[in-house]
């Protein structure tokens, strides 16, 4: 895989050079593999709070940082002598608490062995580079939480090489404990690369006390390029599924079968939602644009268990009855430019 050409280059090249390799981020995989290997010798699967991950990575400690001094941060790392300290946030999920944790022992590939806490390169000192560095520490995250070659052979035995395996996404979140955008953003942006902006829509059936909203679909996350990603950074424009969580109407919502990823057809207003456009056109509800010509899309449709829902709201929420059967979520995969490689007929 080569590095994006939003990295840093220089960045890149110097890396490259310091640690003798012809490709950084196949480099950096290789190293996430070595280490969950490791893991699963002697467990059952990667934990970023296991003292065999701290003692590859040379980590003193992993504890909760104290109130108020991660303002802006889920996690941060820091030198204590010859090793480091990695300070976390307690009121983190368990899979974002993972995946923090992770990003944060990533760091230790770029510090000077030498000089604990000091960049191994100069070029780390810019805007594009520490850029470049928070993005190689979340690609470290990833790989080593979701391992390529176990990740791989769930795909294949499951068959789903040939299409977006959406239907694996749900079920590989909860098997590895991260977040399901993060498995969306490993199977289709690095493991089995797609042109398309993934999303994720859920159908609130059951909601907490006092909430309104129950059985509208919301979009809850949108996993995009770089370029809709950097084109919504821009003042004064917006990217729609970007900006917050919208309602889609009905006439809008697919009819899909449950549990499995199919090929569909879709309004094209859909692609509006992954389309840079003016702050004010982006604030359009979508029931008050016009439809427009379908396009190709994958989709799935899948029913969250009613325990899914109870973990997710917290015990705070208990006093809330559930209403109308368990909440659904649909994954949709947006074919961008698409080719006639990316289109499977069914």
């Amino acid at each position: 895989m080569e590095p994006p050409q939003y990295f840093d280059q220089a960045l890149v090249r110097d890396l490259e050079s310091r640690f003798r390799v012809s490709n950084l981020l196949d480099w950096l995989e290789q190293e996430a593999e070595t280490i969950a290997d490791l893991a699963y010798a002697v467990g059952s699967g990667v934990d970023p709070f296991r003292q065999s991950l701290h003692r590859v990575r040379n980590i003193a400690e992993i504890r909760p940082g104290r109130p108020g001094s991660l303002i802006g941060e889920h996690a941060h790392i820091v030198p204590e002598g010859r090793q480091y300290v990695v300070h976390y946030r307690m009121n983190l999920s368990t899979n974002k608490r993972r995946f923090s944790v992770a990003h944060e022992i990533g760091h230790t590939y770029f510090f000077d062995p030498n000089d604990p806490g000091k960049p191994i390169s100069p070029f780390q000192s810019s805007v594009s580079g520490l850029a470049t560095i928070e993005r190689l520490c979340d690609f470290f995250a990833e790989s080593v939480l979701l391992p390529r070659r176990h990740v791989v052979s769930a795909v294949v035995k499951d068959g789903a090489v040939a299409l977006p395996p959406l239907h694996l996404i749900k079920s590989l979140a909860q098997e590895y404990r991260v977040d399901d955008k993060v498995v969306a953003r490993r199977l289709l942006f690095r493991l089995f690369p797609r042109n398309v902006a993934i999303l994720m829509l859920r159908r609130r059936m059951t909601i907490p006390k006092g909430k309104g909203g129950r059985g509208e679909w919301m979009v809850s996350w949108c996993a995009a390029p770089w370029e809709l990603r950097e084109a919504h950074s821009v003042k004064g424009i917006r990217v729609p599924f970007l900006s917050e969580a919208r309602t889609i109407p009905s006439d809008m919502i697919p009819m899909l079968s449950s549990g499995v990823t199919e090929h569909c057809e879709l309004d094209g207003r859909w692609w509006d939602g992954v389309r840079a456009q003016s702050t004010r056109e982006s604030g359009t509800a979508f029931k008050h644009r016009l439809p427009k010509r379908a396009q190709s899309a994958f989709a799935c449709r899948l029913r969250l268990p009613l325990f899914e829902h109870v973990e997710r709201l917290g015990r705070m929420d208990l006093e809330s009855k559930p209403e109308g059967g368990p909440d659904e979520v649909i994954y949709i995969a947006l074919l961008l430019h698409a080719t006639q490689s990316d289109v499977v007929q069914q």
